[in-house]
């Protein structure tokens, strides 16, 4: 329990986190194309992210680049770290089924963005 709330344990396999990010994928992304022809950029970089799956973990978020309020949610909810590529992490709530990006060393010290949508390759690439 943190400042009045009770968490409720919730679990994620690695096979949830890749479902879910196929979903995500499946559905289109909003990301700006960074060369052409765009169906391959994404093509590529939802197989990068797709290899970057890990076994969820619960994450901490202890802060937050751009105040939009994402942190402030983030703090009353358990969120998965559920992708990693250095010091590079995709979060996930999964009662919202919204992903996140943040940065840290490990996952008691990450940073958000502060953007957050179910829009998983976007979200990843920044």
């Amino acid at each position: 329990m943190v400042a009045g709330y009770v968490y409720v344990r919730l679990r994620v396999t690695p096979d949830d986190a890749r479902t879910v990010i196929r979903e995500s994928i499946a559905r289109g992304s909003s990301t700006p194309t960074l060369r052409e022809p765009r169906e391959l950029y994404l093509s590529e970089q939802s197989e990068r992210l797709i290899n970057c799956v890990i076994p969820p973990a619960l994450a901490v978020v202890v802060g937050e680049t751009f105040h939009h309020g994402v942190y402030d949610q983030l703090r009353t909810e358990q969120v998965f770290a559920v992708a990693r590529a250095d010091d590079r992490w995709l979060l996930y709530r999964p009662t919202k089924r919204q992903f996140a990006l943040a940065y840290g060393p490990n996952l008691s010290e990450l940073t958000i963005w502060g953007f957050s949508s179910s829009d998983a390759l976007a979200e990843w690439l920044g």
